[in-house]
């Protein structure tokens, strides 16, 4: 059994391979996360990728964040800043 190698259904299990158009999972060594995206493509050393599916547009990093208040009685403060941002 390959270490790092499996599929989720809906507990993970480990398998000996993923064949094309098996969804899965790997563990591989990579140094840099921008090394791998979102839709890359992994073959065998000895068989060259079809090319890319072109189903997958580069991952846009962002950040989702909101305003809470400081305190349990800050939530009139809040309330009240943003009813100047109109």
């Amino acid at each position: 059994m390959s270490e790092g190698l499996g599929y989720q259904s809906p507990e993970a299990g480990a398998c000996e391979e993923l064949r094309r158009g098996e969804v899965g999972f790997l563990f591989a060594n990579v140094k840099t996360v921008s090394d791998a995206q979102v839709g890359d493509t992994i073959t065998d050393a000895t068989e060259e990728a079809a090319g890319a599916s072109g189903r997958f547009s580069p991952a846009k990093p962002m950040v989702f964040g909101g305003p809470l208040p400081g305190g349990v009685h800050a939530h009139g403060l809040l309330r009240d800043a943003l009813e100047k941002l109109d």
